[in-house]
């Protein structure tokens, strides 16, 4: 929300989930069927100016490569058992339920996707629930900073959290400070904290994904019997008006 504030069309990961081309085109990344250089012109060409969150952010060497005077900004939350303790019980635990139907179905590319983004951060996961164990998104989240850290040069590289607001970030960009929203008394923008949700959207959907075919069989067979039953009690409806019109 902030890189938007500040004038750049931003690539999130809800730019990638809720439209269909763009996960297919993320999915046959993972698959190798496309190139990094491949998907960031695809990118490039939706005209997003910076990325953030998953699934872009692994490729921010790819970006510095292609584009020199790229910057990077490493958003932290420390400490990281924090943040793990979050990621796990929602992005972290959606891994079962998005690489099977009926999310494959409708986002094809999602499940292959999210298999390839925890093996490009060094995540491991449970061999029955699929979910990232808490150790190794801890173990992850400090690989990955201490990685940025030492291939960003210092002067592109903006360790930031959320709590240091608009200034270091203005800065940073070289947004004048007389036009910096801080200048202009507006509050740092905070994401909603979507973590009950996720959590609750997890089970949901880990139980479509156990009995989505029970439950479509179920819904067909029922349908029709339902509506045997409406033209019925319409019919029946319409004798009893007409007896009592007669």
């Amino acid at each position: 929300m902030a890189l938007e504030r500040l004038g750049h069309k931003t690539y999130h990961a809800e730019e990638a989930g809720q439209n269909r081309h763009h996960m297919i085109e993320w999915g046959r990344l993972a698959r190798g069927e496309i190139s990094r250089d491949e998907i960031l012109d695809f990118v490039a060409a939706e005209g997003y100016t910076a990325g953030c969150d998953f699934p872009i952010s692994v490729l921010y060497k790819d970006v510095m490569r292609r584009s020199p005077d790229a910057k990077v900004i490493l958003t932290l939350r420390d400490p990281a058992e924090k943040w793990a303790a979050g990621f796990v019980e929602t992005i972290g635990s959606c891994t079962y339920w998005v690489t099977k139907p009926p999310m494959t179905l409708f986002r094809p590319g999602i499940g292959d996707l999210h298999l390839w983004l925890w093996k490009q951060v060094g995540m491991t996961l449970d061999p029955e629930t699929l979910a990232v164990p808490f150790e190794s998104a801890v173990a992850a989240y400090t690989k990955w900073k201490e990685a940025v850290i030492a291939a960003v040069p210092k002067e592109k590289l903006l360790i930031f959290e959320a709590k240091d607001g608009w200034q270091p970030l203005c800065a940073f960009l070289e947004i004048e400070a007389q036009v910096c929203p801080s200048a202009m008394g507006e509050a740092y923008p905070y994401a909603w904290n979507e973590r009950a949700v996720m959590v609750r959207l997890n089970s949901v959907m880990c139980f479509l994904s156990d009995w989505w075919l029970v439950i479509c069989f179920v819904t067909c067979t029922s349908v029709p019997s339902l509506l045997v039953l409406a033209v019925r009690c319409c019919c029946c409806r319409a004798a009893s008006v007409k007896e009592k019109t007669v």
